[in-house]
């Protein structure tokens, strides 16, 4: 991978790691579907009347905003307002790792080498080690919904790959984002109710608002747009394992702004997790694979 790639996967995790905390704060004053609403009311206006659609199908950006915003933030969402912590919670999303690794191998026939699998294994490590020292501090209703938001990512890691044309991934992140909202608000509605909403948008804290905002732009915009564009470029499985750095932001930053205290424990996984990084990053690059689509009898096949 160039240096500057390098940089933007690490970018990428850092504004990921701290928006859990940002999605905690905003909980503080917004039920989790009414905050999703507004997430994407934020993320999309008013940016959506300068940006063309994007130049995919509406297949893709139907899958795209039900896996990557609906599915998985719906799920964090609502295990953070069920009492997940959020540096267990940036975490415990890590397992994508494992999803992608898997996933790329069944339907894209990725086969990894082994210094790549000795650093994933190292990484994971190091994730075990914060879950297994996070043990009652959550519940297995949160767990199984922060499991199911990672397997969600690990299936959207896999939607650009085998694309025909080049898709322009802002217009794409801003597009999807316009999806959510109304079943959102819907939900809110139907979970919350009317005077809960009304409640949560007259007496909500600055700093919730914020929050919001944040996710909105930093995490919503940029992060997304990057990642794709990274996803783009490399292989799923060669990216992916960058995201295993989004604990170790996500606990600094609970550290500093939830006043959650990190362990010895947790250091030591961290440890962990950039050695298990930095040597998937040693492995040389793998070719790159060819794929042909054949559009009328929907079937994948590997180039020979």
């Amino acid at each position: 991978m160039a240096l500057k790639d390098i940089f933007l996967a690490v970018l990428v995790t850092l504004l990921w790691g701290t928006n859990f905390v940002a999605i905690k704060l905003s909980l503080v004053s917004f039920p989790p579907f009414l905050q999703l609403a507004l997430r994407f009311v934020f993320a999309c206006f008013p940016l959506i009347f300068f940006i063309k659609k994007p130049n995919c199908s509406k297949l893709l950006i139907f899958k795209f905003s039900l896996l990557i915003w609906i599915c998985q933030l719906s799920a964090i969402a609502f295990g953070l307002y069920l009492g997940m912590p959020a540096a267990l919670c940036s975490l415990l999303m890590q397992t994508q790792t494992i999803f992608t690794v898997l996933l790329s191998s069944i339907f894209f026939y990725y086969r990894p080498k082994k210094l790549e699998l000795i650093g994933i294994t190292l990484a994971f490590v190091g994730v075990s080690m914060i879950a297994i020292h996070g043990r009652g501090q959550f519940s297995w209703v949160t767990f199984v919904l922060v499991l199911f938001a990672a397997f969600s990512v690990a299936m959207g890691n896999l939607l650009f790959k085998g694309q025909t044309q080049k898709i322009n991934m802002l217009s794409l992140i801003i597009w999807s984002c316009l999806i959510p909202p109304l079943p959102m608000f819907f939900a809110s509605f139907m979970v919350d109710g009317w005077e809960t909403i009304c409640l949560a948008c007259i007496t909500f804290k600055w700093s919730s608002l914020f929050a919001i905002l944040y996710s909105s732009f930093f995490a919503t915009i940029v992060a997304t747009t990057c990642y794709a564009y990274l996803l783009e470029k490399y292989e799923p499985a060669r990216i992916v394992p960058f995201t295993m750095l989004t604990p170790i932001f996500g606990a600094l930053a609970s550290t500093f702004i939830l006043k959650e205290r990190l362990t010895q424990e947790c250091l030591m996984a961290a440890a962990f997790i950039i050695m298990g990084v930095f040597i998937n990053q040693l492995a040389k690059r793998m070719p790159k694979q060819k794929l042909f689509i054949e559009e009328k009898g929907v079937s994948l096949k590997q180039a020979a």
